[in-house]
């Protein structure tokens, strides 16, 4: 989509199964993209038109439900509901690492985030909270207190120091990156909250999810915790969101089908 003008530049053909995540490449030229079909799918996106995948990425046995980029490019990863997270070198298309929780063969992965500088790798479960991994060592770092039974989405902090994620118990959790303390706990949503993400400043917090009335999206002061702004309108669940660069842009898509752009002074 071109943001200013609203129009659909590029569709992107060839799925046949439900998409779950997208991920564009830290240089903006590729897009990664995961779903039911248990494959990772790389898009070529300089060049206009429909067309198949550059590169099909196999090895999970389930669905792939996450993707991220390293911060550099250099490395995708990907989490599914087969008890891995698999790093692929984005220009081979190679596996180079499986991680998985060897203590808990039941564990499902949803989405992911890097750290900031590349060390460290959040991820979303169903049952088991929040894990950070140290990537080189494919090691359990810490683990985040399994409140809700089941979190989605989880992103980090812009300066690495913080970690947020939703729950199916309508609250927003940060954590500490560090070690893994709970710092806040964010009610106000009536559903489950299945969208979150950082403003580019790191000063605030976007969280998008499901109510009995149709969607909702909030937007958090991350020091104070305070909410700052009710988006309303939503006819459907907030299953993605993301800010502009500049920080005062924020775009939500919801499984009514439509994509929303909400200028934030003006609500």
């Amino acid at each position: 989509w071109e943001v200013e003008r609203g129009q659909c530049v590029r569709v992107l053909q060839g799925y046949d199964a439900c998409l779950y995540d997208l991920a564009w490449s830290p240089d903006g030229t590729q897009l990664a993209s995961a779903g039911a079909d248990s494959v990772v799918s790389l898009w070529q996106v300089k060049s206009l038109g429909g067309g198949a995948p550059r590169g099909v990425l196999r090895g999970h046995g389930w669905s792939v439900y996450g993707v991220a980029w390293r911060p550099d490019g250099g490395v995708l990863a990907s989490s599914g509901w087969d008890n891995a997270i698999r790093l692929w070198d984005s220009a081979s298309g190679s596996s180079l690492q499986v991680i998985g929780d060897r203590d808990h063969l039941d564990t499902l992965f949803w989405g992911l985030a890097w750290s900031p500088d590349g060390k460290q790798l959040a991820s979303a479960t169903h049952g088991r909270g929040v894990l950070v991994w140290e990537v080189g060592a494919g090691a359990l770092r810490w683990i985040g207190p399994e409140l809700p039974t089941w979190i989605r989405r989880v992103a980090w902090s812009p300066n690495g120091t913080r970690l947020v994620a939703g729950g199916e118990d309508g609250q927003v959790y940060v954590w500490d990156a560090r070690g893994g303390s709970l710092l806040q706990r964010l009610a106000g949503h009536q559903g489950a909250v299945i969208s979150v993400a950082w403003s580019p400043d790191g000063t605030q917090m976007a969280s998008g999810g499901d109510s009995q009335d149709g969607g909702e999206l909030f937007v958090w002061d991350a020091r104070s915790g305070e909410r700052i702004y009710t988006l309303q309108r939503l006819t459907g669940a907030v299953y993605a969101v993301a800010w502009h660069p500049v920080g005062k842009l924020l775009l939500s898509g919801g499984s009514d089908g439509r994509l929303c752009w909400w200028d934030l002074p003006s609500g």
